[in-house]
């Protein structure tokens, strides 16, 4: 019987997570109006964390960025990517201590929204030469950094994609958004580009205040009786090459989440030297991520997870590859170099946004995931833009660039055919989702506990409903909140409560919850 009803709890769990599944088709995100849509995508398109934003600034930046200031000069670019990675790090930090319940505060996300939209204004000031001297490029810089890296993970913790076939969705039309404006703002002369990019900085901070404050007591209930992102990653067993190996060892480890996303940033910054060498009539970045959103349409058109993980990185990614090689055999030898360099940025706008989707799928299964994955998001993009300076035409590499961008081109290709990337992700999914299936089962079982005691002790309706928050450690003002009453009621149920259970602190109160858990089940 036990049994039975054991395999029936868990048959209710998985009709229950279908369900949510099903409500992503209601729109490309879910749970988000119209309004907080075009404000997520507006961000997409103004903040300059994504390169071929910041190369839009720097554009438009340059005729003022010289100007002279007493104090050493930081430009805009390293102001902006080191305040970012520096708070996507706090932020992991936060995260490594309070696992499943750390959140983006009220008075962050008001300093965040505050600097941001300071920081955009000194920017335009700036730009239009209405104000001068590093002191205010590295100001709005940091500032913005500051802003851009809070409102990002309030982005990612509000996403709640499901399935990674959606998020993959998400991010496709993000990159087309994305890489669209990059193509054509700059076609329209500097003001202009600088005006949309402003409006939509705008709507974007009113949108994102809006959708933080919306669901600020949702985001409060769901960080307290969420799990620890580590019961998934602590307990997985992938090997890195098929047959061999366990994903615990350092080794795997380290060859999945370290070098191969250094491998890919070695490849950029190839890219981006050769790149700079050559005469361009448009911006190859914006021409390169054009090219992959364009490629990557049967991608977003396949109907099943499964299937799309097992073929974005094991088979689709590798054939994109192979097409630009083959592509350079088809052109005239002066435009092989071109080709080759469009063709690998292309590549790596297209590894980018698959695996931007497998975190926002995994954030949207596991809520404690949500600020970890966003804040690697923010460095891997902050070490983009840092490493986009970066120069390999002097030394001993700047006669073999292009075949050190051949020879890392090749590695990265083989490399995604050999470990088995597809099936490291779908067993993360699965494991994900066996952890959430459990932490749902405990909650049903501390809400049963509840409902006992409730009963034994003779507690009123309004009293239970006390009781089932007090017992996750809320405070009477939450508990206030949350139930639209007076907080000298909720203290007076408490005292109610207390004294009905035949407690007097709330150790004791926890105590006893979990001595009623422990006991045996009376259903049984």
């Amino acid at each position: 019987m036990c049994m039975s009803g054991a395999a029936g709890d868990r048959d209710v769990r998985t009709v229950e997570r279908r369900n949510m599944i099903r409500l992503e088709k209601r729109g490309i995100i879910k749970r988000f109006d119209l309004l907080d849509t075009l404000s997520f995508f507006a961000f997409c398109m103004s903040v300059p964390l994504f390169l071929p934003v910041l190369e839009q600034w720097r554009g438009m930046t340059s005729s003022v960025a010289v100007s002279w200031s007493f104090l050493p000069s930081v430009s805009f670019s390293a102001a902006l990517s080191l305040a970012a990675m520096f708070t996507a790090l706090a932020f992991l930090f936060i995260c490594l201590l309070k696992t499943a319940h750390a959140r983006v505060s009220r008075t962050i996300m008001l300093l965040a929204l505050a600097c941001y939209a300071i920081g955009y204004g000194l920017l335009d000031l700036w730009s239009f030469g209405a104000l001068d001297g590093s002191v205010v490029e590295a100001g709005s810089g940091l500032m913005m950094g500051f802003g851009a890296a809070v409102m990002c993970l309030v982005w990612m913790s509000r996403l709640h994609v499901l399935e990674f076939r959606r998020a993959l969705v998400v991010a496709w039309v993000a990159g087309c958004v994305l890489f669209a404006s990059a193509s054509l703002l700059p076609m329209l002369g500097a003001t202009p580009a600088r005006t949309v990019l402003t409006v939509a900085a705008a709507l974007s901070v009113v949108g994102c205040a809006r959708l933080f404050f919306r669901s600020e007591g949702e985001d409060e209930r769901s960080a307290q009786a969420g799990v620890n992102w580590r019961d998934v990653f602590g307990h997985l067993d992938v090997s890195v090459v098929e047959g061999t190996g366990d994903f615990k060892t350092p080794l795997a480890r380290a060859l999945f989440f370290a070098v191969m996303p250094f491998a890919m940033l070695l490849l950029f910054v190839a890219d981006n030297s050769l790149v700079r060498t050559m005469d361009w009539g448009v911006a190859p970045l914006a021409l390169a991520g054009v090219l992959a959103v364009a490629v990557m349409v049967p991608l977003i058109r396949m109907k099943t997870d499964q299937a799309l993980i097992n073929f974005s990185y094991r088979f689709f990614l590798p054939l994109v590859a192979f097409a630009v090689f083959a592509a350079t055999a088809f052109v005239e030898p002066p435009l092989q170099r071109s080709v080759m360099a469009v063709g690998s940025l292309s590549f790596c706008a297209i590894y980018a946004l698959v695996m931007s989707a497998m975190l926002v799928a995994m954030a949207g299964r596991m809520r404690s995931l949500a600020l970890p994955a966003g804040g690697i998001m923010i460095i891997v993009g902050c070490l983009v833009c840092l490493l986009s300076d970066a120069n390999m035409n002097t030394g001993v590499l700047a006669a073999c660039q292009y075949q050190v961008l051949i020879v890392l081109f090749v590695v990265m290709a083989i490399a995604l055919m050999v470990t088995p990337s597809s099936r490291l992700w779908r067993v993360m999914l699965e494991g994900i989702d066996a952890v959430e299936s459990n932490a749902l089962g405990a909650q049903e079982g501390y809400n049963r506990r509840c409902a006992d005691l409730s009963d034994e002790y003779r507690l009123t309706a309004r009293e239970a409903e006390i009781l089932l928050l007090l017992g996750r450690g809320h405070t009477s003002s939450f508990v206030a909140d949350e139930l639209t009453v007076a907080e000298s009621t909720v203290r007076s149920h408490r005292k109610n409560i207390y004294r009905k259970l035949g407690v007097s602190s709330r150790e004791e109160l926890f105590k006893l919850l979990d001595d009623e858990g422990d006991g045996p089940d009376k259903g049984v």
